[in-house]
């Protein structure tokens, strides 16, 4: 006669569920932990545009507004 999911029951089924689980959570760490990471160790920070970089250090304080101003106008044209 036939109980559950066959070869013994219900309960396992509860170790393959857990193998797949793990399996994904590993593969998510993996990503999350040997990908690709800008300077300030963010996810995905390839993605960043050249105007998106000088945005950023004019924020910082690194280049002055007018540096900005004629940096833009290069990347623009």
């Amino acid at each position: 006669m036939w109980h559950g999911l066959h070869y013994g029951g219900w309960w396992m089924f509860i170790p393959g569920v857990l193998f797949w689980f793990g399996i994904v959570a590993l593969v998510i760490w993996g990503v999350r932990r040997f990908g690709r990471h800008d300077d300030e160790g963010r996810y995905g920070g390839w993605r960043r545009s050249p105007l998106d970089i000088l945005k950023e250090r004019y924020a910082r304080g690194e280049i002055t507004k007018q540096e900005y101003e004629d940096m833009k106008r290069d990347l623009r044209d």
